[in-house]
């Protein structure tokens, strides 16, 4: 009987790990380990909108403030949206989870280069991707209108390995590892517009809106 015990429990640890593990690779391609102190924080609070809400991370940082995450389905389309709201105004991100090369081609559209490797041959597949200035500037006036505030500021992320190979555009893009710095910058060098009472109105009229 304990022989069985230990078996079903071997295997629940294996179960439980396997899981894991593939929640943490989820977790290393998205913007959340610039958003949390760690991977046991995000899967801690994974799935409950409430406690994603917040970061102990950003608390010891920033103080009071509100993380809102959804997909904006614009023009069929979804795009990762994560919303900050912080004393000292909003800031939106457009997050895109993408390695490669990001650039513009001679018809000035945004397309994402990538590496394939099938049957040990490396190719390169181009995609193309919606405006993404048009997508951004679409979400960011919706959040305006929902909030009754303009955000402060607005960025596209990508993944750490993508090369960004573009230039003079209308909205920052960023890797993932520089946005952290940037946003401390910005915080540091404005000043308090809202008080907690005014981040958790904001916060709920964005998750009133989006559902």
């Amino acid at each position: 009987m304990d022989e069985i015990f230990i078996g079903i429990a071997i295997v629940s640890l294996v179960v439980v790990g396997y899981k894991t593990l593939k929640v943490y690779r989820y977790y290393k391609l998205t913007m959340y380990p610039e958003l949390y102190s760690g991977f046991i924080e995000f899967l801690l609070k994974k799935g409950n909108p409430y406690k994603m809400s917040q970061s102990t991370w950003y608390e010891n940082n920033f103080g009071y403030h509100k993380i809102f995450h959804c997909v904006d389905l614009t023009n069929k389309k979804p795009v990762n949206v994560i919303v900050l709201i912080f004393k000292n105004g909003i800031y939106f991100i457009n997050s895109k989870n993408i390695k490669g090369i990001l650039k513009k081609d001679k018809h000035k559209r945004f397309v994402h280069i990538s590496t394939i490797k099938e049957n040990k041959i490396i190719s390169e597949k181009v995609t193309v991707l919606p405006d993404i200035l048009e997508e951004s500037k679409y979400i960011e006036d919706k959040i305006n209108k929902l909030t009754h505030h303009n955000c402060i500021h607005s960025y596209v992320t990508v993944l750490d390995d993508c090369e960004i190979k573009i230039s003079n555009h209308d909205i920052e893009i960023v890797h993932q590892k520089d946005f952290f710095h940037k946003l401390q910058n910005s915080i540091k060098s404005s000043k308090a517009i809202f008080d907690e009472n005014d981040i958790d109105f904001i916060y709920q009229e964005l998750v009133n809106g989006y559902n």
